[in-house]
């Protein structure tokens, strides 16, 4: 190995190992400036006013009444609430007391606690007893669960039962036909429109949809699946007079058009207006009115009456100034 192969060995490696150094560098300074950008003023018993951009801390002010923070720095906007049976301290950087235990409750800002009366339950910290779901009872004030299922979904009964021996006012009903329910519902909900149920239903079906080109003649029914549908371009008789006006004179223009497409350019445009309004007439929603109808209808008769005056025209004669009908057009007004 000669002096010039080590020397450049040395080089590479001084490269190799400033290039790695800079990077890392550049990497931490790049990683620093973005903690320093995140790292918000705020502090323990603090929340944080946002800009609008929510990129910048406007302002700090304390935590409200019975709400807590214990992050040293950070942006947050909301401060957390102590649980049932506790409250902030004076500087709002804790709570003090002790948590509801379970079966009572308590109210905000206050160490008391009371006990959840039977035909309830509540877990640790609640400020609300929760009612015995149906199908569920329980006759022990105090208590952590109720006993029995839940009606199954599809079906519902009465919340908050105490007791009886047989618990027959834990009979789960049947959701009626247009209804919906989950496990342990209180009671059934409405379908939404365009959906419906049969009855002990979980949830709500969609209806079908129309074919394309086609509205419901009649609101779907929430408690059936059937439906109607009718054709647009049946509508009426003015839209379906339209409807076949618009496709006789667009096609008649194509076929203008296809004669001689030099000489008739401009049609195109015609027979494209009148595809549009054929389109638009053959799609709808709902059942539509026949204000589109006579719009169409009153155009397509000017473009009628407009072809007997494109086709007067001397098209047949073999001078350019006179072959094409475009450019005589736009003599005629003055444009060329």
């Amino acid at each position: 190995m000669n002096l010039h192969t080590i020397n450049m060995s040395k080089v590479y490696a001084f490269y190799f190992t400033f290039c790695i150094l800079s990077g890392g560098v550049d990497a931490g300074t790049r990683r620093r400036r973005r903690n320093l950008y995140n790292d918000r003023p705020c502090s323990s018993g603090e929340h944080a006013i946002l800009s609008a951009s929510k990129k910048l801390v406007v302002s700090c002010e304390p935590c409200k009444a019975n709400t807590y923070r214990v992050d040293v720095k950070h942006s947050l906007e909301e401060c957390l609430v102590c649980e049932a049976g506790r409250y902030s301290s004076s500087d709002f950087t804790r709570c003090l007391g002790d948590i509801c235990a379970k079966g009572t409750y308590g109210s905000l800002g206050s160490d008391k606690c009371s006990v959840c009366p039977a035909g309830k339950y509540s877990i640790t910290g609640q400020f609300t007893c929760n009612e015995c779901e149906s199908g569920r009872h329980n006759n022990h004030p105090g208590s952590s669960d109720c006993l029995g299922d839940k009606c199954p979904s599809g079906k519902y009964g009465l919340l908050g039962q105490k007791s009886s021996s047989s618990c027959l006012a834990c009979d789960c009903l049947s959701c009626d036909a247009g209804k919906w329910s989950v496990d342990g519902a209180g009671s059934c909900s409405n379908c939404i429109d365009g959906k419906y149920s049969s009855g002990d239903s979980a949830e709500c079906s969609s209806h079908e949809s129309c074919p394309s080109g086609s509205y419901y003649t009649n609101t779907p029914s929430s408690t059936s699946s059937d439906i109607s549908c009718s054709k647009c371009i049946y509508a009426s008789d003015v839209y379906t007079a339209a409807y076949l006006f618009s496709i006789i004179v667009s096609i008649t223009y194509i076929i203008v058009f296809l004669f001689n497409p030099k000489t008739y350019c401009c049609v195109i445009v015609f027979a494209i207006v009148s595809g549009i309004f054929a389109l638009s007439l053959f799609r709808c929603n709902s059942k539509p009115g026949d204000q589109l109808a006579i719009i169409a209808i009153v155009i397509d008769t000017i473009f009628l009456i407009h072809l007997k005056e494109i086709i007067s025209v001397k098209a047949f004669t073999k001078k350019p100034a006179e072959s094409n009908v475009c450019t005589m057009r736009a003599e005629e007004v003055g444009v060329v």
